[in-house]
């Protein structure tokens, strides 16, 4: 395990990808959509939401589904990863 800050992490957090994020902090909630892909199999996507409450509190709501059959297409320009989207494989 290794101490980032003050966060403990176990495992390789790099291995969910993100495919979409959004947010507005004028407004203060953010949307984002992640995926993880198991070789051969298909992949877990897994979207997270967050919310700032009028009393300050956070609400947050995560959905998780497994998509078969498909992979994490990276396109890529000039050497940097600019989308990532779900494709058959």
């Amino acid at each position: 395990m290794d101490h980032e800050n003050d966060a403990l992490v176990f495992g390789n957090p790099d291995d969910w990808k993100i495919l979409m994020s959004r947010e507005s902090r004028r407004d203060q909630w953010s949307n984002r959509t992640t995926a993880y892909e198991l070789s051969g199999i298909g992949c877990l996507v897994q979207i997270t939401s967050h919310r700032r409450l009028p009393d300050r509190t956070w609400e947050s709501s995560k959905a998780v589904t497994f998509v078969p059959g498909v992979r994490i297409m990276e396109e890529m320009v000039n050497g940097e990863i600019v989308n990532r989207r779900l494709v058959k494989a």
